[in-house]
């Protein structure tokens, strides 16, 4: 299967995202790469946002174009409901990695 085909029914590729690592030397320099880690992975979970929010009204368009009779494609909404399913069960389980590496920091006794 030519997997080029597959970009039609709006599958993006994964991209890998470059984060610098941070330094355990002392200085400024050292807070600098903090802000920076923390503002490219604020960076991220909003792409990750937006791609839930993008995927979700993609799949409402279609659904309400087929129930509208605007379109009889139902492969192409079912296809984009399933993608809005699997964006919003990926969110909500890095939602949860996070939260649980949360607690478990502030649980860390120092």
């Amino acid at each position: 299967m030519n997997i080029s085909a597959a970009s039609g029914v709006g599958l993006s590729p994964i991209t890998t995202i470059q984060i610098p690592p941070i330094s355990s030397g002392a200085g400024s320099s050292s807070g600098s790469n903090v802000a920076s880690a923390a503002q490219d992975f604020t960076n991220l979970v909003g792409q990750m946002i937006n791609a839930v929010n993008t995927t979700d009204q993609q799949a409402n368009t279609l659904a309400g174009q087929l129930a509208t009779g605007q379109s009889t494609d139902i492969h192409s909404v079912m296809i984009a409901m399933a993608q809005a399913s699997v964006t919003l069960d990926l969110a909500t389980q890095v939602r949860n990695k996070v939260l649980d590496a949360y607690n478990q920091m502030m649980q860390l006794q120092v």
